[in-house]
Order: structure tokens, then sequence, then C-alpha cells
């Protein structure tokens, strides 16, 4: 009887299509065993295997993206793009969620960690955004929490069946988040009502809290049946959301969006508040492990569509000076509907600008549906690229702003105009 063939002399189309269910890190394990599974790793005749491995990661056909980007007149670099290397790519994504849940020693490591994972995003350097700019240790939070925004892996997979560990893991991390969410010292004029920081950076420390508390309350039954906006690097990607991107619509604003709004009974958000008033720290995350403990869920359909600056008037709101003078992408105003429960529908009112840290910032009001007044204002920040399927993330407030007004995290996503929104509460 023949003796049995040693693995390294199986056909190389076998060992690499095997090889392709592996996760990179394990591919890169198999490559250390000998100089013949060293040569087939990393000195193959084609990209057969690194293309399978980073296709399936999952993240966008980087030549099908191209083209998209092309057809949609987006131009992300004047330099002519080389052919795809697949190894480097998918070693800078691995690097990047390694130094999302490891962190490296050192920022500067870190830093080209974030480098690495917007250029293989976005095709460009996304913005750098820090929680405070003369402050290491939050400028090193900031970029920590920023990586950990663009990765799927630092969200609760529904699909998985998880130890009683790691469920634990995820309730505690939605209850720190929590913890930062409602704690309505962190929402002042200096902060502009929403997750920036005093000198008007995006604290992405408090937009990672806020896409915390809202993806965790989607994955609880029942809402983990309906559909949730979309999350990891395929999802930041520059036009992965439906829209025309027109000359005058730039960022996407036209067409049927969802929105999830969660929120606290007023009584707990006043109490959770007034108990820790003399508190200069952390708000008790023990709060919300109370089994009478209760924080509803609303998904709202919004339909909006671009008009003229007028629609600002009488909103109280002045757009910056640098969104004022942006000729490359001017402000965008819009005017829509939000549909809610029971088929209440009131006016949205706002609009959509670059910040000079080049970020795409959101504001708007949604009015009264008894007088048509201002009442409810929102405040967020794009996350990744223009246009990214991942949606916008923010705060919402009362437009007085008045000491002790309710507050919440939202989550507006663009939604195929064909499907229907299954507006509901749920607490």
């Amino acid at each position: 009887m023949a003796s049995p063939l040693s693995l390294m002399e199986m056909p190389v189309e076998v060992l690499q299509r095997v090889l392709a269910h592996c996760h990179p890190r394990e591919v890169s394990a198999f490559s250390q065993a000998s100089h013949a599974a060293y040569n087939l790793i990393y000195l193959p005749n084609d990209q057969y295997l690194w293309r399978q491995l980073y296709l399936d990661y999952p993240f966008d056909h980087p030549e099908i993206a191209e083209q998209v980007r092309l057809e949609q007149k987006v131009t992300l670099s004047l330099e002519p793009r080389p052919t795809i290397n697949y190894s480097e790519r998918l070693a800078r994504l691995v690097k990047a969620e390694r130094a999302a849940s490891n962190p490296p020693p050192t920022l500067a490591e870190e830093t080209d960690a974030f480098k690495h994972l917007s250029v293989s995003c976005t095709g460009a350097t996304c913005p750098h955004s820090t929680s405070n700019p003369n402050d290491d240790q939050g400028e090193t939070e900031g970029l920590r929490a920023h990586l950990r925004c663009y990765l799927r892996s630092s969200f609760k997979d529904t699909e998985a069946v998880l130890s009683k560990s790691k469920e634990k893991f995820f309730v505690t991390k939605r209850n720190k988040s929590r913890c930062f969410v409602y704690d309505l010292r962190n929402y002042t004029s200096e902060t502009r009502w929403g997750p920036f920081t005093p000198d008007n950076r995006v604290n992405w420390v408090h937009v990672e809290h806020l896409m915390n508390v809202v993806w965790m309350n989607l994955c609880e039954h029942p809402l983990r049946s309906l559909l949730r906006p979309k999350i990891g690097a395929s999802a930041v990607r520059p036009h992965s959301a439906t829209g025309n991107y027109l000359t005058d619509d730039w960022a996407g604003v036209e067409g049927v969006w969802r929105r999830y709004v969660c929120f606290m009974d007023y009584r707990d958000l006043f109490s959770y508040n007034l108990l820790h008033a003399d508190n200069e720290g952390p708000l008790d995350e023990h709060f919300f492990n109370d089994s009478s403990f209760r924080e509803a869920t609303r998904l709202l359909e919004v339909k909006l569509k671009i008009v003229d600056s007028s629609i600002l008037a009488g909103l109280n709101f002045q757009l910056p000076k640098y969104a004022q003078e942006n000729r490359r992408r001017p402000p965008i105003f819009f005017r829509g509907a939000s549909r809610g429960p029971e088929g209440t529908e009131s006016v949205i009112k706002g609009c959509v600008y670059e910040e000079e840290d080049g970020s795409i910032r959101w504001r708007f009001v949604r009015e009264s549906i008894y007088d048509s007044s201002p009442q409810w204002s929102s405040s967020g920040v794009q996350i990744g690229d223009i246009g990214s399927s991942i949606g916008v993330i923010g705060i919402w407030t009362t437009t007085v702003h008045d000491e002790g007004d309710p507050v919440g995290p939202f989550w507006l996503f663009k939604n195929d105009e064909h499907t229907e929104v299954p507006v509901m509460d749920y607490t």
C-alpha cells in the first residue's frame, strides 16, 4: 500500500484552498513550520491565497470598489493606483485589529496601525482626531477608540454562540458605556451638546460609547431581527451607502434613512445623575444592573430632501466659518419627515457640513408635532468616509439645552428606498 502524502507534497492548489478558510494569523503561523511552508505563503506564483483571505475577512473587493468610485466620480488620489497587493493590505488590517484589542507599547506604533487601517478602508488617510491634543493619554485613548469604531471585532456578534464570560464582558462593556453616555456633565456648550471636544474635534471615546450602547441594545430580542447598520472596515468606505452623490449632494443626504434612538426614563436619568452629583469621577455602573432598570430603543423612518439655506432661519444655529467658506464641499441643507410609532410624523430641518478637522458633521432639529416649534436637537458625526454605510452617530437632546434636560444616543444610517421601515418602540 502506498504511503500517505505529507502535507507539503499535496498539490499547491489544494493547500491554498485549505488555507483560504483560515484566519490570516493562522496562515502566518503555518508559514513558520518549514522553508517550504514559508515559500508557499510568502513567495507564491500568484495572489490567489492572499486575495481569498482578504475577501473572506470580509472587506469590499478593492477592484470593484475602485470601479464604483470612478463611476461615482469619487477622487481619492491624484496618483495612479498600482496593482493591488493583497498580502500587504491584509497585513495592515490585521495589525490595526491587533492594536485595537492589544494596545501597542507606544503611541507611534498605534498611530501607524490606524494609518494602515484608514488607508486600507478608504484609500486615503482619514482625519485624525483626538480627545485632547495636549494630553498623550487622551490622544492614545482617542486613537484606540477610533480604531475600535472601525472594526467589526469590537462589537458583539449576534450570530455567534458566546460563552458566559464573553456575554458578561459585553454586558459590562455596555454598562460602562451607559455611564458615559447618560452622564449629563458630558453635554455642555463647550462640547456643542454632542460627541466633541472643547477644541471642536471629534471625541472618539464618546463616539465609541454611543455605538456600544445602541449596538448592544439592537442585539437584544426582538430588536435583533431588525435590520441593523453595517459595521466593520468595509462599512466605512466612501459611498458604500446607497445614494446618487451628485455635486450638490456630495454626502448622499437625500433618500430614506433608518434612525435608532435610545433613552432612559427621565426619572431614572435624573436619579442617576443626582445620586452622584458630588462625584468628580465616572458615575456608578452598578446602577444599570438593577433588574428594574429599562432603556428604551425606538426605530424611526426618516425621509430627507435637499433645500436652500433658508431652512436654518429661526433654528438658532450658526454654521462654522470654515464650513461657510468651504467651496469643495459646501454645506448641504435639508428638510424631511420623521415617522414614529402609531404613524406620528414630525418635520426635520438641518444641515451637513465638513469641519476643519475633516470630519463630516450632522446637525438637525425635530419640530414638535403639536405647534411646529423646534423641540429636539441632534448633533452627530459620520463614521468613516463620506457616504459610508455605517452611518452617523450622535446625541439627541432638547433645543433649549437647560440643565438636566434629557439626552440619548442615536444611530442614523441609509436605507434602501424600496424597503419598508418597521417603526417601533422597545423597552
